[in-house]
């Protein structure tokens, strides 16, 4: 055939598209059916009056940054309808500035960065929902590298790097335990975190890990609940005199 998966395991490909490759495979049958029911649980039984968008590859206002931007593909369209060389020109530049975001394996010598991030994503990304008191109780007063210097070690994650920095990280482990998953402010809603998180699920289905769990802030329990996962229970973490609110939460991971 002409044609590649990307996404489908090879179990279904050999059943329903036979001598069709998937070299990444991916979701199967059980799982396809797992997202339907999500779906409609979503639509039906919990009065949402809006459902999550669902996919990442198409190019949306507030959603993750695309090579080719709409403003860009327009713009090169009518260099070519106007036969115009300058704005040609433009449209290239524009594409040309575009800085490439693109994954990476987490490494022990990524802590001085993702501590400065951490710090950051705490300190601006949640202010509309902890308090300043919190958010010092959290990750302190300052930037802390050295308390990070050994926290990667024998730690499997991602890293999403863009303009040769990191813009966020997420952890994971072989009991399915996402430890950490932070996106810098300045790079929220840009599609960033989805992006950590599929690699992070992927990787979890690789290492065996039956289910996904995390204690998520309130600021990121609705990005997991649009993953697909529940909320378990809600968690009091208490940091010397300070109280924090986060929530127990987990996905299962069908086969």
């Amino acid at each position: 055939l002409n044609f590649e998966a990307v996404g489908l395991s090879r179990a279904m490909c050999a059943e329903y598209f036979p001598g069709m490759t998937s070299r990444i495979s991916g979701i199967g049958v059980s799982g396809i059916q797992t997202k339907a029911k999500q779906i409609h649980t979503l639509g039906w039984k919990t009065g949402s009056d809006v459902l999550p968008i669902g996919g990442f590859y198409k190019s949306r206002r507030a959603g993750e940054t695309h090579a080719w931007q709409a403003q860009t593909m327009h713009m090169m369209q009518s260099a070519c309808n106007s036969a115009s060389y300058e704005l040609w020109k433009q449209s290239a530049q524009r594409m040309q500035a575009n800085p490439p975001i693109h994954l990476r394996d987490l490494t022990p010598i990524d802590t001085n960065e993702a501590a400065l991030l951490f710090f950051a994503a705490v300190h601006r990304g949640t202010a509309d929902v902890y308090s300043a008191a919190q958010r010092e109780a959290w990750a302190g007063k300052a930037p802390a590298p050295v308390a990070w210097e050994k926290r990667f070690d024998g730690v499997s994650g991602v890293v999403a790097e863009s303009g040769g920095g990191m813009i966020g990280f997420m952890t994971i482990d072989a009991s399915g335990l996402i430890d950490l998953a932070f996106v810098h402010p300045d790079h929220t809603r840009t599609g960033v975190g989805r992006s950590m998180y599929h690699a992070v699920e992927i990787r979890a289905r690789v290492l065996g890990a039956p289910r996904l769990r995390t204690f998520a802030s309130e600021q990121a329990k609705p990005f997991f609940i649009r993953m697909g996962w529940t909320v378990d229970a809600p968690n009091t973490v208490i940091k010397g005199k300070v109280t924090l609110q986060n929530y127990k939460m987990f996905k299962s991971l069908p086969d």
